[in-house]
């Protein structure tokens, strides 16, 4: 499993970006009744067209739907969790159904009002129907999510080590199944097909090493709220 965007954001993912921020100017925006809304999602705080990854293999089970201010999401059940990646763009890279793979290309980071992020809501799959809950039901308050929404910060701090370090610009190759990986700018001994973008000339570049990609510690989750 690996940390879900390419390097580690300068802001923190707790406190006022955290899981459990208070967002009563959202409940406002979005006329939720009492005006009482809880933040149900760490906020990686990127810029737009920040490459977002899967964090490890999964099945597509929603995409490309719309969800804040012009931004986008896409569902992906991994094997502890349900993971939507939020305010993204809306040219997602992935379809419904589709087999993604650890480290795969799967969004692009949307541009928003304000800070732009990769909103992350992990769920445990204990519960079934839609992740969001109608907002006019107080008995959704107050995080107006399915009752198994769990809190991602335990699990992004046990994926820090996995962070490559990686910034823009990105360069990208795709394998003979059309899936988006990131790729070092220097690359040497590529086997099968593969499609290079963005690719400068090597003749200007030190010789690099491929980035290696290590898999973090075990991650004891936490128990899904109720």
């Amino acid at each position: 499993m690996i940390f879900p965007v390419p390097f580690k954001p300068d802001y923190d993912w707790r406190g006022g970006r955290g899981f459990g921020a208070d967002r009563s100017a959202v409940a406002a925006l979005l006329k939720i009744p009492g005006g009482k809304l809880r933040h149900g999602a760490c906020d990686l705080i990127v810029p737009n067209g920040t490459p977002v990854l899967a964090m490890e293999d999964g099945i597509v089970i929603r995409s490309g739907y719309a969800f804040f201010l012009g931004t986008w999401a896409i569902e992906v059940q991994h094997s502890q969790f349900i993971a939507r990646y939020c305010e993204i763009t809306s040219n997602v890279n992935v379809r419904v159904g589709q087999r993604v793979v650890e480290g795969q290309v799967i969004a692009t980071v949307g541009n928003q009002p304000g800070a732009d992020m990769l909103h992350l809501e992990l769920f445990s799959g204990h519960a079934t129907g839609n992740l969001s809950t109608d907002k006019n039901n107080p008995r959704n308050a107050p995080y107006y999510r399915r009752s198994d929404l769990m809190d991602p910060t335990p699990v992004l701090d046990g994926l820090v080590n996995t962070i490559s370090g990686r910034k823009a610009p990105y360069y990208y190759h795709t394998d003979e199944e059309g899936r988006k990986f990131l790729r070092d700018r220097q690359v040497k001994d590529i086997v099968g097909k593969i499609t290079i973008e963005k690719m400068p000339s090597v003749k200007s570049l030190p010789a690099t090493s491929p980035t290696v990609i290590s898999p973090g510690p075990a991650i004891n989750l936490p128990s899904p709220r109720r």
